[in-house]
């Protein structure tokens, strides 16, 4: 495999747990400029959208097994924030949780 030398690396191969850290405080700030019942929609789409980014990584790995897992998993994660916004919102964060696990 063809490596690029350091000084050529994304900062995100570098930096991983610090800029994570950032970007996902960043997201978590702008629920303090939203309304209680916009934030808790935000945050169950955003939690979708986030496991729907894996479906696209099986895709891109190819394999039929790891597509159907991901997308099985990815529906799970889409019932969860479905399910969490209707009845319980404040358990939002045990699908990030989850999700981090």
């Amino acid at each position: 495999m063809n490596q690029l030398p350091d000084t050529h690396q994304h900062i995100l191969a570098r930096h991983t747990i610090p800029v994570c850290s950032i970007i996902g405080l960043g997201s978590l700030a702008m629920h303090i400029f939203l309304l209680q019942d916009v934030s808790h929609v935000v945050a169950a789409i955003l939690l979708a959208t986030i496991v729907g980014v894996y479906i696209g990584f099986a895709a891109n790995d190819g394999r039929m097994s790891h597509i159907v897992v991901e997308a099985t998993v990815a529906c799970l994660f889409a019932a969860f924030a479905t399910w969490a916004l209707i009845t319980a919102p404040l358990l939002l964060p045990l699908g990030y949780i989850a999700h981090a696990g």
